[in-house]
């Protein structure tokens, strides 16, 4: 009843070349971070930044080099905005957060009245420098609109580099993994998925290859 009422799941496909089953804690949980500077380009400590998504809100303050950081953060949109005293507010609209991965979203302040927002959409760099996994992700849209069946290896097809066919001197299929909000839904024995899945309940696929996390 829970997996048909919720409509924030994610899938997170890994594709494991030798690794080990995970321990699957909050894997499919993402981040958000950033520094904020002046127009001169120097670090802005004491900054109010706040971050809006689906759930509510969350604020923190920029340390003494500029940065910040959101973290243990659901996939989907956000907006992040940075505050204070004597600049102009910054807004930062549709903020993608894809699973499992960092959203890098730099702000610079312009000096200024409070009451002057400065607004932009989408200006987060989705490169995330933190993890050496090949990651590709889809969004909700892509799984409403392409014309594909509800098998795992009709999604990850959709990645660059990866093939659903035999392969010599590389893992076998059980070193996958395939994830459901972080529980695995493959069959111990064969690897293969057991389900067919309702993209109603997924708001995001992410597909993790070579350097995924073990």
């Amino acid at each position: 009843m829970e997996m048909i009422m919720m409509k924030t799941r994610s899938l997170l496909i890994a594709l494991l070349v030798l690794a080990v089953v995970p321990a699957f804690g909050q894997t499919q949980l993402g981040s958000v971070t950033g520094v904020v500077k002046d127009e001169q380009g120097g670090a802005l400590p004491g900054v109010t930044v706040t971050l809006t998504g689906k759930t509510g809100s969350r604020s923190t303050t920029s340390d003494t080099k500029g940065e910040y950081r959101f973290a243990a953060l659901a996939p989907g949109a956000y907006e992040v905005k940075a505050e204070m005293s004597g600049f102009r507010p910054k807004r930062i609209g549709n903020v993608e957060v894809p699973v499992a991965s960092v959203a890098n979203v730099d702000l610079s302040l312009s000096v200024g009245g409070v009451t002057e927002t400065v607004d932009v959409v989408g200006e987060a760099t989705m490169v995330d420098t933190t993890s050496a996994a090949s990651n590709n992700s889809l969004s909700q849209d892509i799984l409403y609109n392409m014309p594909i069946d509800r098998r795992s290896f009709n999604i990850y097809n959709f990645a660059p580099g990866i093939s659903h066919s035999a392969a010599f001197g590389a893992g076998g299929s059980t070193a996958n993994a395939l994830l459901l909000d972080g529980v695995d839904t493959r069959d111990p024995d064969g690897g293969t998925d057991w389900t067919f899945y309702n993209y109603n309940i997924m708001d995001q696929v992410q597909i993790q290859g070579l350097g995924a996390p073990a």
